[in-house]
């Protein structure tokens, strides 16, 4: 999406086997951001708002501002009693904005 210019988001969607962040990354045209948005919300709710709804533990890390100065960041969930994970997996994503 970047090497052409188009708006996009990424939206988490959960862990692979080795505990790393996984996501789907949603293009839109331009001025077309409201679409994506939209389409993000909904695969969202399939996958992450599940895990809060199970109560997995999860931490939200800041990556950024988008164009409009408004927050970016990822959110990372981990299994149950794995929380220091989530702050390792954490910790590296700053590492990589910082």
């Amino acid at each position: 999406g970047n090497l052409i210019g188009l708006p996009g988001i990424a939206v988490p969607v959960g862990v692979d086997s080795k505990g790393l962040p996984l996501s789907v990354q949603v293009l839109c045209l331009h001025w077309h951001e409201a679409d994506c948005l939209a389409v993000g919300r909904e695969i969202e709710k399939m996958f992450v708002e599940t895990g809060n709804l199970i109560g997995l533990p999860g931490i939200a890390v800041p990556v950024g501002v988008d164009s409009k100065g408004l927050p970016l960041s990822v959110q990372v969930l981990c299994l149950h009693w794995h929380e220091a994970d989530c702050l390792a997996v954490g910790r590296e994503i700053e590492k990589m904005f910082v």
